[in-house]
């Protein structure tokens, strides 16, 4: 039984950083209250929002102090880094944290995760141009983003029949809704 077709897996911690979490659903929303109030008190002590390096740090050593018996979560952080550039850290259920240009997580991680490696990692092509040096507009990475999810649907019934794209920005956070199935 679906109790909810469009359940969030992200949420917005500070107006500038999001955090998504995937696996046990009542482990993610246990631990997302628990960094929702880590992060209001960070604001209460010292008067202004985390960072995103901030933030990154405050899940590792959350998820660290449960290692023994863990969170089943595995959580992305999102935002921006003190240069102004995107940044994208991804951890393990016991709070290895590893900075990344992309990843994919969740059900459709195994379908999504190639195309990423492919069409933004340019891995296997050759000699056309690595990570470091691709500059992708917004509009062409939120595209990209949507055509992966729609491949990803059409393989996997697991993986739902929406996408949320949330791209984070100086600006704040601006999102794109789109159906991915219309069976």
């Amino acid at each position: 039984m679906i109790y909810s077709r469009r359940h969030p897996h992200i949420w917005q911690m500070t107006p500038s950083v999001l955090v998504g979490g995937v696996g046990f659903q009542g482990d993610c929303l246990t631990f997302m209250k628990m960094m929702q109030t880590k992060v209001k008190l960070y604001q209460y002590e010292f008067g202004r929002s985390p960072d995103t390096s901030a933030i990154a740090q405050m899940i590792s050593i959350a998820l660290y102090n449960r290692r023994f018996f863990p969170y089943y979560v595995y959580n992305m952080v999102a935002g921006l880094d003190a240069e102004g550039r995107g940044a994208l850290y991804t951890y393990d259920p016991v709070g290895n944290v590893e900075r990344a240009l992309y990843r994919a997580e969740g059900n459709a991680s195994a379908i999504l995760q190639p195309f990423l490696d492919n069409q933004i990692g340019r891995k296997n092509q050759g000699d056309v141009a690595g990570p470091g040096d691709l500059a992708l507009p917004k509009e062409d990475a939120v595209k990209l983003a949507h055509d992966i999810f729609i491949s990803a649907a059409e393989r996997d019934i697991c993986c739902g029949d929406g996408v949320v794209i949330q791209v984070v920005t100086a600006a704040g956070v601006e999102n794109y809704n789109y159906q991915l199935r219309k069976d």
